[in-house]
């Protein structure tokens, strides 16, 4: 995969979007419905009132629970995020090079890939509006033996590491987040190796359809063949035939490399149990309510 120039900058001001901010950190469970829509739409459960969106709102999961949390610590932030556009194929980190820049997703959707020495790849970490694409930096490592790419394109906050590391010194809430984001991402890791040695494909497919859903605005998405190959690890012939029988079900719509979700809840009912688990795992560490068990240090 070849380098390509890393996103088109744009103003880094945070602002409420066209799809309100409902603190939900997967995109789904977010209001998505236009202006026109917006007199008409139910409220979803647990919503902040329309009056409670102010234009300091972040898209991002994780700079939201900071500026809810430490506004000290978000306005001193802030000043070195950079909002930038992100094109699929960008490469966010090499395997073996120094990291420079997190990325704190918006829109775009990025995917942890493991590269094997005969060149096929596999996806181990996935990062969206949850969360934030770059984490190993966060430990100080100068160099990581995996690669992060954008998977499906869109916005992000874009951070210097050595920000990141001020920002997120000893003793502070950022510094609590993040390291509970990491043990999600080791949670998620592990359970990742589980499912792919002891899940059909089929259940896989949809737990990884169910996942980027989450991560996007809206029911369609781009996800074609090649990356739904590096995603569950197995060769296009096997794609076809997990996505045709999840298409025949009604639970998708797949077509040149477009799917649209059709029937959450039956994409749900076919998924193994690892989608729950990791679902669970996330609430239970970085919801609004949670709080770090976790000694910053």
């Amino acid at each position: 995969m070849g380098r390509k120039e890393m996103g088109t900058r744009r103003p880094a001001t945070p602002v409420a979007d066209d799809l309100e901010y409902r603190f939900a950190p997967f995109a789904h469970e977010a209001m998505r419905v236009s202006q026109v829509d917006a007199d008409v739409a139910p409220p979803l459960a647990g919503a902040i009132a329309p009056t409670e969106v102010t234009q300091t709102v972040e898209s991002n999961h994780l700079l939201e629970l900071l500026r809810r949390q430490a506004p000290a610590e978000y306005a001193l932030l802030t000043p070195h995020l950079e909002l930038v556009t992100l094109e699929r194929q960008d490469v966010i980190f090499h395997s073996g090079e120094a990291i420079a820049f997190v990325y704190f997703p918006e829109r775009c959707v990025a995917s942890v890939v493991k590269i094997l020495s005969d060149g096929r790849r596999i996806e181990v970490g996935t990062a969206g509006r949850e969360g934030m694409a770059g984490f190993p930096a966060f430990l100080d490592g100068s160099a990581t033996l995996l690669e992060c790419f954008v998977r499906i394109p869109g916005e992000a906050k874009r951070l210097p590491v050595h920000a990141l590391h001020a920002a997120a010194a000893p003793g502070s809430i950022f510094r609590g987040i993040l390291q509970r984001y990491g043990v999600y991402l080791f949670d998620q890791a592990a359970q990742t190796a589980a499912c792919n040695r002891l899940h059909t494909l089929d259940e896989r497919c949809a737990r990884w359809l169910l996942m980027t859903h989450d991560r996007v605005r809206g029911d369609q998405f781009e996800l074609t063949h090649e990356f739904l190959s590096i995603l569950l690890g197995v060769r296009r012939a096997g794609v076809s035939q997990a996505a045709d029988g999840l298409q025949r079900q009604g639970f998708i719509r797949y077509r040149r490399g477009k799917v649209v979700v059709v029937n959450r809840s039956g994409l749900e009912g076919a998924a193994c149990e690892c989608y729950a688990t990791d679902r669970a795992d996330f609430e239970r560490l970085l919801s609004q309510s949670a709080r770090s068990s976790i000694v910053s240090g």
